[in-house]
């Protein structure tokens, strides 16, 4: 294949020739400098993470990144000569993304050097997100990732299994096709060339055909919720995701208010997270605020968990009486129990921050 590079009408025009990469290595350096070349039709700015990640039971990840809305990105690179380009991509793309996944925040911050926060809190500046470090948490919890396969060439065979994750699968998948176009005095064009990815038409159609059935009451709730708080906490209550199951407030960066109905429905948790902070360091500061932090909740029980990884909660649980969710007695004990926690720890957000 060729591309023609011509000046101006007048100047002739010259011809260049595709080259081959000399491996995959090459290829991954382009990408590392230049990661707007993997962006799709759809897609905001990607930045650059890290390489070569290792991901506990899984394998290595060649690179890793973010994109300016806070998703997470997967990228291999293949060269059409490595046969195990179709072989075993289905298994890779799945086993990646399971295991990214299960990591914890923190945890996924060390594994690239810190990196990972420095960028978010970069972009953070630009972007229309609040707490972009906070989106890309909600991301990684809720499965939320892009897996990008990105070759110099794709064969029919490859076509066909991106093809088919992308259709028939939740999985967010991307092919990408690198051409490199060497000049003579050795200066080289690289065009990229989107060969499959999952659109937003394709994300709406699959999340169409979900069997998830979501509970009335769980939205009445948080409606209600909603109501009694409006005119007390100055950011809005945000569903968690669409079952409503669990809702938030942001305070500083990485940290929150939220609450969460239990599947059990015998009591409603709410509770102050830390997701950017060591443990250590989130409780030295609760404790400096508050020396009794035990006590600051009157006639309720704050209890410190300590969850997966190395984050942080401090816990309410108020019993749901059989009346309901959705009694207004209940919604107005829940909600000043949640205000409670927003204006206590406030303060101990700004000192983590």
């Amino acid at each position: 294949m060729a591309i023609i590079v011509q000046q101006d009408p007048v100047n002739a025009s010259r011809e260049i020739m595709s080259s081959a990469f000399e491996n995959e290595q090459e290829l991954e350096d382009i990408l590392i400098a230049h990661p707007h070349l993997l962006r799709g039709a759809e897609e905001d700015e990607l930045f650059f993470v890290a390489k070569q990640i290792i991901l506990p039971d899984a394998g290595k990840i060649d690179l890793f990144l973010v994109s300016s809305e806070g998703l997470p990105v997967i990228t291999e690179v293949k060269l059409g000569r490595n046969q195990e380009a179709r072989r075993e991509i289905v298994a890779q793309a799945f086993d990646y993304v399971s295991a990214l996944t299960l990591l914890d925040l923190l945890r996924l911050d060390k594994l690239v050097d810190n990196k990972l926060q420095e960028i978010l809190e970069q972009q953070s500046l630009s972007s229309q997100s609040e707490d972009l470090w906070m989106e890309f948490n909600e991301n990684l919890k809720s499965a939320k990732t892009r897996f990008i396969l990105a070759v110099d060439e794709a064969p029919e065979g490859l076509l066909r299994i991106m093809e088919f994750l992308t259709n028939h699968t939740n999985l967010d998948v991307r092919l990408i096709e690198i051409q490199k176009f060497k000049e003579a005095d050795g200066s080289c064009t690289f065009v990229p060339t989107v060969k499959v990815e999952r659109t937003e038409t394709k994300r709406r159609a699959f999340a169409g055909s979900s069997s998830m059935v979501i509970n009335p009451e769980y939205i009445a709730f948080y409606n209600s919720m909603q109501d009694s708080m409006q005119n007390v906490i100055s950011s809005r209550l945000t569903p968690r995701n669409d079952d409503y199951r669990y809702a938030y407030v942001r305070l500083k960066k990485g940290c929150l208010v939220r609450y969460d109905i239990p599947a059990a429905q015998d009591s409603l948790k709410i509770s102050f997270k830390s997701c950017t902070r060591s443990a250590d360091t989130v409780r030295e500061k609760v404790e400096q605020q508050y020396p009794n932090w035990k006590d600051i909740i009157t006639g309720h029980q704050l209890t410190f968990v300590q969850l997966k990884g190395d984050i942080i909660a401090y816990v309410i649980n108020i019993e749901i009486p059989t009346s309901g969710l959705n009694s207004e007695s209940f919604v107005k004990e829940a909600s000043t129990v949640f205000k409670l926690l927003v204006d206590k720890f406030s303060p101990v957000a700004d000192e983590l921050n």
